[in-house]
């Protein structure tokens, strides 16, 4: 089916004074801007996390406990890293479910369109994050 009969079987009518080209160009720019400006608040909260070094190794002090049998440390050691990192996941998975705009982004994007594209390098750090925390 043309264009133009799927315009005239909905009803369209079609403005001639708008230059659709030029109305695409301007609508993805835009897009492409607040996308952008929408990436860097996701990595700079999820980098403030992840730097953010004194606090892990708090926490890690506060979860180390010794066990009666003194003989495995390494196993207390694991103990404290393993109720450490599930304490870090929660925080970093309520940051990404404050920016429910980027899973749709990604899902709709990437994920469901079936097409290649090239990702910037914010892209591939946001989504190897993403995958990373959909899968613990």
């Amino acid at each position: 089916m043309h264009l133009k009969k799927f315009e005239e079987s909905l009803q369209f009518k079609q403005h001639l004074t708008v230059n659709p080209i030029g109305k695409f160009y301007e609508t993805r720019d835009k897009y492409y801007e607040q996308r952008q400006r929408l990436n860097n608040i996701l990595e700079e909260n999820l980098n403030r996390l992840e730097f953010n070094r004194s606090k892990i190794f708090r926490k890690k002090f506060c979860a180390l406990t010794i066990s009666n049998n003194n003989g495995f440390a390494a196993d207390d050691l694991q103990r404290m890293r393993n109720i450490v990192n599930k304490e870090l996941r929660i925080e970093r998975e309520k940051i990404i479910k404050k920016h429910p705009w980027y899973n749709d982004m990604v899902k709709k994007m990437v994920f469901t369109t079936g097409t290649e594209r090239v990702l910037t390098e914010t892209e591939k750090i946001l989504l190897k994050q993403i995958r990373r925390y959909e899968n613990i």
